[in-house]
């Protein structure tokens, strides 16, 4: 008896299985899309973001839509090469991505939802501010990466310092330093202390004040056209300026003995 599920398809499921299914017979009989692998797919990534985000500012509802189900198809891809992982210690499938993703939306928003994931009583629904959300997602976020509860209550503070320095100034790798450099100064006046405040303070001021996005693009491609007349990288340069403002807002209690220094 022929199969017939293994030829078209789930019919009565949803889209998303559905696209489930499509993945797994491209990895399975296209052979283009059966040798690729996480690292090969990295650009793609990258692209299919771009160009949804592209799409976003230009505003295409349409365009939009069609962006993000490149993206989409992206998570699908990455997710059909971890279940089919010869280790399988190393899979996992497009469920348990959403279930890791649900897991930390319950965990990080508590104003929303109980631990439990149910919805929250309604004498708590909506008395949050957007402040209050932003210091309770950093400070989750922060216990989430603290990997060690010391025994010492000053090794204890030391950690949380280290821990609350590192979440300010973690971004990807691959981040554009401009970006990456927005986040870091956000994060940092959302904390109780803005730890850059005195290592930031004696950074240049603007030659004029910037009220618009206009007038800040005008600034930042002088910037670059005058950094490029000298020979000089601006990526480059604002990355190592904020690896230096990374390494002098450090707290003397929170730096490591077991690290030798320059």
């Amino acid at each position: 008896m022929t199969d017939t599920t293994q030829h078209t398809g789930p019919v009565t499921s949803s889209e998303l299985a559905r696209l489930r299914w499509i993945t797994a017979q491209l990895r399975r009989w296209c052979p283009w899309t059966a040798q690729l692998t996480h690292r090969e797919l990295t650009n793609y990534l990258i692209e299919e973001a771009h160009e949804a985000v592209d799409a976003i500012e230009t505003g295409d509802i349409a365009e939009i839509r069609d962006e993000l189900g490149d993206v989409l198809f992206q998570v699908a891809l990455h997710s059909a090469l971890a279940e089919t992982n010869p280790k399988p210690a190393q899979r996992f499938t497009i469920e348990d991505v959403a279930a890791t993703i649900n897991q930390k939306m319950i965990r990080r928003n508590p104003h929303v939802f109980t631990p439990e994931g149910q919805l929250q009583d309604p004498s708590v629904l909506g008395q949050s501010t957007v402040e209050d959300v932003e210091h309770t997602w950093e400070h989750i976020k922060q216990q989430e990466k603290a990997d060690t509860t010391p025994d010492s209550t000053d090794e204890s503070k030391a950690q949380a310092e280290r821990v609350a320095h590192a979440s300010i100034f973690s971004t990807p790798s691959g981040y554009p330093s401009l970006a990456a450099a927005a986040k870091i100064l956000s994060r940092a006046r959302r904390q109780e202390v803005n730890p850059l405040e005195e290592t930031a303070g004696n950074t240049p001021n603007p030659p004029e004040s910037i009220e618009t996005e206009h007038q800040l693009g005008a600034q930042l491609f002088a910037l670059v056209a005058q950094a490029t007349q000298r020979g000089l990288d601006p990526e480059r340069a604002l990355r190592e300026y904020l690896h230096w403002l990374e390494a002098q807002s450090v707290p003397s209690s929170a730096q490591r003995t077991d690290r030798v220094t320059p």
